[in-house]
């Protein structure tokens, strides 16, 4: 569990990040996920950041400096992270669960394994090409996938429809990878 206030600060020295380098939405930094590992002797805090069209090693590298900055000169993060820890910013990397919305508008054109509620709360699993993200309208974001494999095609021979899954009915999706 990471502490609160720790939490707070990278997604602080994120935010201003961004602002520094004037990003538009599309290679605006933001948070995937956030660990923070260790017992009393050196504690590891690793920092997963993703942008929409891919992040880079220079971001990650300016990213960990500001964190690192940002926890050396404050009084009470020293006493959190305590005095020697390591820092690691970098990005969610191909086969790991997909866990920021956001994520899906990079992934477009990529095949994803999803497993999604039904309406009658039956989980359902579908691998397909994902054709469409739509994670910016509140309430109604969605993802378009075309179901690949055996049993895809209706009666005709055609493949089956793109099937539209509501984000909040999504309960994991990673990325397959392609040989």
């Amino acid at each position: 569990m990471i502490d609160p206030q720790l939490a707070e600060a990278i997604e602080r020295c994120i935010s201003q990040y961004s602002a520094r380098e004037d990003l538009d939405r599309q290679h605006e930094l933001f948070l995937v996920d956030m660990s923070f590992k260790g017992g009393s002797g050196r504690k590891v805090i690793e920092i997963l950041v993703e942008t929409e069209q891919g992040v880079t090693i220079s971001q990650c590298a300016a990213l960990s400096r500001l964190i690192r900055d940002e926890i050396e000169e404050s009084d009470e993060l020293p006493g959190i992270v305590g005095e020697s820890f390591e820092l690691t910013v970098s990005s969610p990397g191909v086969g790991g669960p997909i866990r920021h919305p956001r994520q899906y508008v990079r992934q477009a054109g990529r095949v994803l394994r999803v497993h999604y509620r039904t309406d009658d709360n039956e989980i359902h699993e579908v691998t397909g090409r994902l054709l469409q993200a739509d994670v910016q309208t509140a309430g109604a974001a969605s993802i378009v996938i075309q179901p690949e494999g055996r049993g895809r095609r209706n009666k005709g021979g055609a493949l089956a429809a793109p099937l539209e899954i509501p984000l909040d009915t999504i309960e994991k999706a990673v990325v397959q990878v392609e040989f």
